[in-house]
């Protein structure tokens, strides 16, 4: 009876062992998914090559379409075109009723700063920033969303 205690104690320490083994591997895959560590087009990054996969949010993680009941407290308002967007954190929002919901940054939007982990992608004779699906030319105000450069 002992020997069977010993046995399945054993075999339920593997398998937590097999769990965080299993749970660290799929974190640092996200991880290099969401620093776009993939095998890329024509242009070159700064950090890495990059995919342009789903867009989400920088630091909220928030993928387009969800909502939220309030805007994070540093959020700033972006107008483009006479529509005005909330940004905060790399992340754009925009009013649904009495929520916010997170939404694709319209061209041409400015905004004063990007998220600090947004690689700087070389194409051409141009440099971009690219962050959470959108690129980004420097402007005198900000910087600016731009369509993805030829390439790409």
């Amino acid at each position: 009876m002992q020997q069977n205690r010993g046995t399945e104690a054993n075999s339920l320490q593997q398998n937590r062992d097999n769990e965080v083994n299993h749970y660290q591997s799929n974190q640092y895959n996200q991880y290099n998914n969401y620093n776009h560590y993939y095998g890329g087009g024509c242009c070159s990054s700064s950090s890495s090559d990059f995919y342009g996969g789903l867009a989400v949010g920088a630091v909220t993680g928030l993928a387009v379409g969800a909502a939220v009941a309030s805007l994070p407290a540093l959020s700033q308002t972006v107008v483009v075109q006479g529509s005005p967007y909330y940004y905060a954190n790399g992340t754009y929002y925009v009013t649904q009723g009495s929520q916010y919901v997170v939404v694709q940054p319209s061209q041409g939007a400015v905004v004063p700063q990007l998220p600090g982990s947004c690689p700087v992608v070389y194409c051409g004779s141009g440099s971009y920033s690219y962050c959470n699906g959108t690129f980004y030319t420097q402007v005198s105000s900000g910087y600016q969303v731009v369509l993805p450069p030829t390439g790409v």
